[in-house]
């Protein structure tokens, strides 16, 4: 959600989740050496911010200048060629989930050509960066579902353009119920590379061909999980750690080739602070967990200048995640113990 109404000096601060406070810029406006925004809020709310009040907001302001130049380029091309231009705006949704995928870069300007082909000028680009679309996962957790939801509650009539059907996902009843949601709510879906249009209007000849193509990307999903398995599951019978190693743990080799999990010295006295203030805050003073959680972040702010997790604002949740992360090793060692007492 957005921030109440009255709230002064807005902040485009991403969510955890990569969402944002604000929606999207809607326009700019020059008074004399500063720049205004019209911003639309997640609330639904528009007001115009000066550019100091923008913070962390590349991307965002990245976004509104390519769909700006993009809409010129496409404005320019369909009074050249005389092509009318549609009632719809568009919405180009990219996303990749690893680096063998094509670029986002590259999806959206195929995406944008195409626009320009068809007279369609856009109003958002949204990606999804290291997402996958296993099991949809991109509408859960992602930003296709962010946007889903925009789409529905804006006034405007919408349409999503995507690079082609594997973009969109790789789950078959998964994308057919997203197809046919965004049918219900007479949003377009366009596949660029397919050039085929799923609405309300479409051909049952091109509804079998786009189940077809979501067929395909998910039997492509189902072959590329299966091999990961068996590997995984090779390699942890070598004695390989598998996974990203936890906070507190670097992942590395030892003389045999064997990735192994070993303390990381400035974390793991991170990780100490952590566990010295959650017992003070919540177990000594009583504290509620989520004001202890708020406490334990301003004490490694201030007084242990850790400012970031591994490169990420420190968040309550985070610190959560360490606590039962540390309280379940140390159970598992005092499990360990016993049972070698016993023996």
């Amino acid at each position: 959600m957005g921030k109440p109404k009255g709230t002064k000096n807005r902040e485009c601060i991403k969510f955890s989740d990569d969402s944002y406070l604000a929606r999207r810029i809607l326009s700019e406006r020059k008074c004399g050496s500063k720049t205004f925004y019209k911003i639309l809020w997640d609330s639904g709310e528009i007001t115009e911010e000066p550019e100091e009040h923008m913070v962390n907001n590349t991307e965002l302001i990245e976004t509104y200048k390519q769909s700006k130049k993009f809409n010129e380029d496409i404005k320019k091309h369909t009074r050249n060629n005389f092509i009318p231009l549609s009632n719809k705006q568009a919405s180009i949704y990219s996303r990749v989930s690893n680096q063998s995928d094509m670029s986002l870069d590259t999806q959206m300007n195929y995406s944008a050509n195409y626009c320009k082909n068809k007279g369609i000028t856009i109003s958002d680009i949204t990606k999804d960066n290291g997402v996958s679309g296993r099991h949809m996962k991109n509408f859960t957790n992602g930003n296709l579902g962010r946007l889903f939801t925009y789409l529905i509650e804006d006034d405007t009539d919408s349409c999503i353009i995507i690079y082609n059907i594997d973009r969109l996902c790789r789950d078959v009843q998964g994308g057919l119920n997203f197809l046919q949601k965004c049918e219900e709510n007479n949003i377009d879906v366009h596949f660029v590379m397919e050039d085929v249009v799923w609405n309300k209007h479409t051909s049952s000849f091109n509804k079998k061909n786009i189940r077809d193509g979501l067929m395909t990307a998910q039997h492509y999903s189902d072959q590329l999980s299966e091999k990961l398995k068996k590997s995984t599951a090779l390699r942890r019978t070598k004695g390989h750690a598998i996974g990203k190693a936890p906070y507190g743990k670097k992942a590395g080799k030892n003389k045999n080739g064997i990735r192994k999990f070993a303390n990381h010295i400035g974390e793991m006295n991170v990780k100490n602070k952590i566990m010295k203030n959650y017992k003070k805050f919540h177990i000594i003073q009583k504290l509620s967990k989520n004001k202890s959680y708020t406490k334990i972040i301003r004490e490694l702010k201030t007084n242990i200048n850790t400012q970031t997790k591994r490169g990420r604002e420190w968040k309550p949740h985070m610190i959560g995640n360490i606590i039962k992360q540390t309280l379940k090793e140390q159970r598992d060692l005092s499990n360990l113990n016993l049972n070698n007492m016993n023996l």
